[in-house]
Protein backbone atom coordinates (compact mmCIF):
# COMPACT_ATOMS: atom_id res chain seq x y z
CA UNK A 1 0.00 0.00 0.00
CA UNK A 2 3.05 2.06 1.15
CA UNK A 3 4.63 1.37 -2.52
CA UNK A 4 0.99 2.51 -4.05
CA UNK A 5 0.72 5.45 -2.49
CA UNK A 6 4.33 6.79 -3.54
CA UNK A 7 3.05 5.96 -7.37
CA UNK A 8 -0.19 7.73 -7.05
CA UNK A 9 1.96 10.63 -5.47
CA UNK A 10 4.40 10.62 -8.11
CA UNK A 11 1.44 10.76 -10.89
CA UNK A 12 0.25 13.63 -9.25
CA UNK A 13 -2.94 11.66 -8.23
CA UNK A 14 -2.52 13.27 -4.35
CA UNK A 15 -5.90 11.87 -3.09
CA UNK A 16 -5.55 8.17 -3.84
CA UNK A 17 -1.69 8.70 -2.25
CA UNK A 18 -3.86 9.33 0.70
CA UNK A 19 -6.58 6.85 0.64
CA UNK A 20 -3.23 4.13 0.03
CA UNK A 21 -1.39 5.86 3.00
CA UNK A 22 -4.18 5.70 5.24
CA UNK A 23 -5.39 2.45 4.56
CA UNK A 24 -1.70 1.15 5.25
CA UNK A 25 -1.85 2.93 8.58
CA UNK A 26 -5.29 1.48 9.29
CA UNK A 27 -3.57 -2.06 8.02
CA UNK A 28 -0.69 -1.30 10.54
CA UNK A 29 -3.02 -1.36 13.63
CA UNK A 30 -2.35 -0.44 16.89
CA UNK A 31 -0.59 -1.49 19.98
CA UNK A 32 2.24 -4.55 19.85
CA UNK A 33 1.20 -4.93 15.70
CA UNK A 34 2.45 -0.85 15.09
CA UNK A 35 5.51 -1.32 17.70
CA UNK A 36 7.00 -3.70 15.64
CA UNK A 37 6.48 -1.45 11.78
CA UNK A 38 7.22 2.31 13.72
CA UNK A 39 9.43 2.73 10.65
CA UNK A 40 6.45 1.95 8.35
CA UNK A 41 3.81 3.70 10.29
CA UNK A 42 6.08 7.20 10.26
CA UNK A 43 7.08 6.95 6.37
CA UNK A 44 3.35 6.16 5.64
CA UNK A 45 2.43 9.34 8.30
CA UNK A 46 5.23 11.50 6.50
CA UNK A 47 3.94 10.15 3.11
CA UNK A 48 0.55 11.76 3.52
CA UNK A 49 1.78 14.89 5.33
CA UNK A 50 3.40 15.49 2.15
CA UNK A 51 0.14 14.61 0.28
CA UNK A 52 -1.48 17.15 2.34
CA UNK A 53 1.16 19.51 1.92
CA UNK A 54 0.13 19.56 -1.56
CA UNK A 55 -3.13 20.72 -0.61
CA UNK A 56 -1.90 23.74 1.95
CA UNK A 57 -4.00 21.81 4.69
CA UNK A 58 -1.48 23.22 7.38
CA UNK A 59 -3.45 21.36 10.68
CA UNK A 60 -3.31 17.98 8.57
CA UNK A 61 0.06 18.44 7.04
CA UNK A 62 1.33 19.59 11.44
CA UNK A 63 -0.87 16.34 12.67
CA UNK A 64 0.64 13.74 10.56
CA UNK A 65 4.18 15.31 10.82
CA UNK A 66 3.72 15.03 14.69
CA UNK A 67 2.61 11.15 14.14
CA UNK A 68 5.52 10.39 12.18
CA UNK A 69 7.83 12.50 14.80
CA UNK A 70 6.01 10.28 17.29
CA UNK A 71 7.08 6.95 15.22
CA UNK A 72 10.52 8.05 15.05
CA UNK A 73 12.32 10.97 16.73
CA UNK A 74 14.78 11.86 14.29
CA UNK A 75 12.69 11.88 10.93
CA UNK A 76 14.25 14.95 9.52
CA UNK A 77 11.70 15.19 6.52
CA UNK A 78 8.93 15.10 9.37
CA UNK A 79 10.66 17.54 11.08
CA UNK A 80 11.26 19.56 7.97
CA UNK A 81 7.73 19.59 6.46
CA UNK A 82 6.24 20.38 10.30
CA UNK A 83 8.64 23.55 10.13
CA UNK A 84 7.10 24.63 6.72
CA UNK A 85 3.21 23.91 7.87
CA UNK A 86 4.09 25.47 11.13
CA UNK A 87 5.68 28.66 9.07
CA UNK A 88 2.65 28.91 6.61
CA UNK A 89 0.57 28.90 9.96
CA UNK A 90 2.59 31.89 11.35
CA UNK A 91 2.95 29.75 14.76
CA UNK A 92 6.84 30.85 14.79
CA UNK A 93 7.76 29.33 18.81
CA UNK A 94 6.72 25.99 16.96
CA UNK A 95 8.23 26.49 13.69
CA UNK A 96 11.55 27.71 15.49
CA UNK A 97 11.64 24.61 17.28
CA UNK A 98 10.96 22.12 14.05
CA UNK A 99 13.72 24.31 12.56
CA UNK A 100 16.15 24.06 15.80
CA UNK A 101 15.47 19.75 15.21
CA UNK A 102 16.43 19.89 11.89
CA UNK A 103 19.32 22.01 12.50
CA UNK A 104 20.25 19.37 15.09
CA UNK A 105 19.79 16.45 13.57
CA UNK A 106 21.53 17.57 10.78
CA UNK A 107 24.08 19.97 11.47
CA UNK A 108 24.96 20.83 7.65
CA UNK A 109 21.63 21.95 7.05
CA UNK A 110 22.63 25.47 9.51
CA UNK A 111 24.58 26.80 6.62
CA UNK A 112 21.80 26.61 4.29
CA UNK A 113 19.27 27.29 6.88
CA UNK A 114 20.72 30.22 8.60
CA UNK A 115 19.00 33.36 7.06
CA UNK A 116 15.82 31.85 7.04
CA UNK A 117 16.79 30.58 10.96
CA UNK A 118 16.91 34.25 11.97
CA UNK A 119 14.11 35.44 10.32
CA UNK A 120 12.19 32.67 12.04
CA UNK A 121 13.75 33.49 15.17
CA UNK A 122 12.99 37.28 15.29
CA UNK A 123 9.62 36.50 14.32
CA UNK A 124 9.19 33.89 17.44
CA UNK A 125 10.48 36.71 19.91
CA UNK A 126 8.02 39.28 18.70
CA UNK A 127 4.87 36.82 18.77
CA UNK A 128 6.53 36.03 22.04
CA UNK A 129 6.64 39.69 22.94
CA UNK A 130 2.91 40.33 21.62
CA UNK A 131 1.26 37.40 23.73
CA UNK A 132 2.95 38.72 27.20
CA UNK A 133 1.50 42.19 26.08
CA UNK A 134 -1.88 40.67 25.63
CA UNK A 135 -1.68 37.94 28.47
CA UNK A 136 -0.90 41.45 30.57
CA UNK A 137 -3.99 43.37 29.40
CA UNK A 138 -5.91 40.42 29.88
CA UNK A 139 -4.78 40.51 33.87
CA UNK A 140 -5.00 43.91 34.23
CA UNK A 141 -8.69 44.21 32.54
CA UNK A 142 -9.10 41.17 35.08
CA UNK A 143 -8.10 42.50 38.37
CA UNK A 144 -9.78 46.11 37.62
CA UNK A 145 -12.83 43.85 37.44
CA UNK A 146 -12.15 42.49 40.63
CA UNK A 147 -10.90 45.75 42.32
CA UNK A 148 -13.71 47.45 40.74
CA UNK A 149 -16.20 46.14 43.02
CA UNK A 150 -13.79 47.88 46.10
CA UNK A 151 -14.30 50.88 43.80
CA UNK A 152 -10.30 50.39 42.99
CA UNK A 153 -8.54 49.90 39.87
CA UNK A 154 -4.91 48.35 39.12
CA UNK A 155 -3.50 51.42 38.08
CA UNK A 156 -4.04 52.87 41.84
CA UNK A 157 -0.88 50.07 42.47
CA UNK A 158 2.56 50.66 41.67
CA UNK A 159 4.36 47.85 40.14
CA UNK A 160 8.01 47.84 41.94
CA UNK A 161 10.53 44.84 40.56
CA UNK A 162 11.92 43.29 42.82
CA UNK A 163 15.79 43.07 42.53
CA UNK A 164 16.47 39.64 44.10
CA UNK A 165 13.90 37.89 41.73
CA UNK A 166 13.71 40.04 38.74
Amino acid sequence: LKQQGNEHFARGHVHLAIECYSDAVDLIGEGDEAMQHLSLLSTCFANRAACYHRFNDWDQVIEDCSLAIQCDDTYLKAYNRRFQANEAKEKWHDALQDLNKVIELDPTQAGKLGQKHKRVEKLAQEQFEKDKDEMLGKLKDLGNMVLGKFGMSVDQFKAVKDPNTG
